[in-house]
């Protein structure tokens, strides 16, 4: 495939946003099921480096009035200091193997900031941690990390979604931090996608560099 040519990720068709529920097989009453309408990819999203790798996605109804286990997430709009005590909250695996269950239920990990230097070395990330991105969890090898199946869930920080998970999927092995898009960096564009009006073909995303 020519990496300059548009090519489709996933079709919005396919997708579905679930809230209210914290258990992905045993719904309750107050879980809402919404289809998604258009997703609105990051135009200078780069595959190879995972370069801007973020989408908001439109749903086709609103969820109903928030209440206790439904609201909306408040953007963070400030610098992290390294060794801020953040949470990450997702349903990944349970172990690195490729056999190891998804978690039913969502589970909340704590995970400190990473000075960016302290990722990038050639046996870390190598360089692939950008300055728009944040570095997060242990260098030492911690059962209490992200693994598998996580790709996309939230760093919450001082209350406020500060990261979206890219990479960094070593599942508590050493020298894997897990790494982030910073939102901070990216809340004008964000906000910006709240009042598009135009329909992007499905599953489009920028043309990529070779």
């Amino acid at each position: 495939m020519n990496p300059n040519t548009p090519f489709a990720m996933i079709n919005p068709f396919w997708l579905r946003v679930i809230a209210g529920d914290i258990n992905i097989v045993q719904p309750t009453i107050r879980r809402e099921v919404r289809n998604v309408s258009r997703s609105y990819v990051h135009p200078n999203y780069n595959r190879l480096t995972d370069g801007n790798n973020l989408a908001v996605l439109r749903l086709e109804m609103p969820f109903p009035e928030f209440h206790n286990t439904i609201e909306p997430a408040l953007l963070n709009a400030r610098l992290l200091a390294d060794n801020t005590q953040c949470q990450f909250a997702g349903w990944g695996a349970t172990a690195n193997q490729v056999t190891a269950a998804i978690r039913p239920a969502q589970y909340v990990i704590t995970q400190p900031t990473l000075a960016t230097a302290s990722c990038n070395p050639a046996n870390v990330h190598n360089n692939r941690v950008q300055q728009t991105m944040i570095c997060a969890g242990a260098l030492a090898a911690n059962p209490n990390a992200v693994c598998r199946g996580n790709m996309g869930g939230g760093l919450y920080c001082n209350g406020r979604l500060s990261g979206v998970l890219v990479f960094g999927m070593g599942c508590g092995v050493a020298n894997q931090p897990g790494v982030y898009m910073d939102v901070r960096q990216y809340t004008q564009w964000i906000e910006t996608q709240f009042t598009r009006t135009d329909n992007p073909p499905p599953g489009w995303i920028p043309p990529q560099p070779l």
